[in-house]
């Protein structure tokens, strides 16, 4: 997790335009929407998104679900993938890979969530493998966020994946925590492009 001097809406509006990350996320080499997403389960929410009971129902209405297509690639590794993506404004953007035809990963997700960084509650930028992982508390990764103050929102990353063949995974894994931690990078830097320094 990192805090930003940049507001929920406009760190979400960075996030959600998933047509753009080619143009400026490290290793992401074609990025589409190719069309609608079914839409959620009602009892569906995010991971790290606490929402009260009569909050989900509101939240949810104001979303929408997509489908994307990515392509992916860093040294000898190349994947595109068709991903499911749930948007909420200023609240969260969630990815879930459709998995069932692609021949390296078993699973594939992220999400971003948005909080007032003077409220939020600490939930860790994270990494989870949970097919090389004896535990199933994700491991934290990152910087500590600066300190907080009533014009930063705190944005939260969560990865979490397992390869079809453990033994790939575990030669990855590193490659992904690079990876992650560069994302989060080009994220700040693309609000510094579109927003200005803060």
């Amino acid at each position: 997790m990192k805090d930003f001097k940049y507001s929920p809406e406009e760190l979400y509006n960075i996030v959600a335009d998933v047509e753009s990350y080619s143009s400026f996320l490290p290793n992401c080499l074609e990025s589409r929407v190719v069309g609608p997403a079914d839409p959620p389960h009602p009892t569906l929410t995010p991971r790290t998104v606490h929402l009260h009971a009569d909050e989900t129902q509101a939240v949810r209405r104001t979303g929408k679900a997509v489908r994307a297509d990515l392509t992916v690639g860093f040294n000898a590794f190349k994947e595109s993938y068709t991903s499911r993506v749930e948007m909420v404004p200023s609240r969260y953007v969630t990815a879930t890979a459709d998995t069932d035809s692609n021949p390296l990963f078993k699973h594939l997700y992220t999400e971003w969530s948005f909080h007032s960084a003077s409220s939020s509650s600490s939930v860790p930028l994270s990494l989870f493998n949970p097919s090389s992982s004896a535990s199933s508390t994700p491991t934290p990764s990152g910087s500590p966020p600066s300190p907080s103050s009533s014009n930063a929102t705190r944005l939260e990353f969560t990865l979490e994946y397992a390869f079809r063949n453990p033994l790939y995974g575990m030669v990855a894994s590193k490659a992904f925590d690079v990876m992650a931690s560069r994302m989060m990078h080009a994220f700040e830097e693309r609000a510094i492009q579109l927003y200005g320094r803060r």
